[in-house]
């Protein structure tokens, strides 16, 4: 995914709107997304806006896009392309598929992430999950205590 502020490994980023990035079929010439097939939507999921800035907020975190995937792109001709497809700064591995059930209870929702790992060739991902887990952790200690919900 592209290079910005919330993607690189280890940056907390709050996700404003998730996107399934990789649901349909392969064909011959390309892809064909749920939509094009008529299987519904693939987006976009759009998290709760005052919770999500109010989050931001007290974080310093940028607000991206995300792009849900079944299959992690392990090449950087794929994160390219699903990039460019989806628009997506960060890949998630469930992030939509959670807005799709909030969305359709009329459960407001924020995504909060910390990113583990670069997406493209897997032996330059640079990844680090105790260091994401650890930055999840501290946002979510940070938003506790200045009580961001009440915003």
């Amino acid at each position: 995914m592209a290079r910005e502020a919330g993607s690189n490994v280890g940056d907390v980023c709050l996700v404003g709107e998730d996107w399934l990035g990789d649901e349909g079929v392969a064909v011959d010439d390309g892809f064909l997304p749920l939509a094009q097939l008529g299987l519904g939507s693939v987006g976009p999921f759009q998290a709760d806006p005052a919770r999500t800035a109010a989050a931001a907020r007290v974080l310093a975190a940028p607000v991206v896009r995300g792009a849900t995937v079944s299959t992690c792109s392990g090449t950087d001709a794929r994160s390219r392309a699903l990039a460019s497809g989806t628009g997506a700064t960060v890949e998630t591995m469930e992030g939509a598929a959670v807005a799709w059930a909030c969305r359709a209870l009329g459960v407001p929702w924020v995504q909060l992430r910390c990113v583990s790992n670069r997406t493209g060739r897997r032996a330059a991902g640079g990844w680090d999950l105790p260091r994401a887990v650890a930055g999840v952790q501290a946002a979510l200690l940070r938003l506790q205590a200045a009580d961001w919900g009440s915003e």
